[in-house]
């Protein structure tokens, strides 16, 4: 778990330029119902300029 941790950190700095256990806390994730509607194909989906994670859903999944 530890080395996932590890990995997830990195990569948020890397792609979100997140540094600091502050940026991330002040994240505003999607609404549940456009993660929805995005996996039934219905939904925009994510917004690149507006980068909102699914932090109920894994790594893996659709939206993320």
């Amino acid at each position: 778990m530890i080395r996932q941790q590890g990995y997830v950190r990195n990569l948020f700095e890397m792609v979100f330029d997140v540094t600091h256990d502050d940026d991330f806390a002040a994240h505003e994730p999607p609404l549940h119902e456009e993660i929805l509607s995005f996996n039934r194909g219905q939904g925009e989906g994510p917004n690149p300029d507006d980068v909102r994670i699914d932090m109920k859903g894994t790594m893996g999944s659709k939206w993320n």
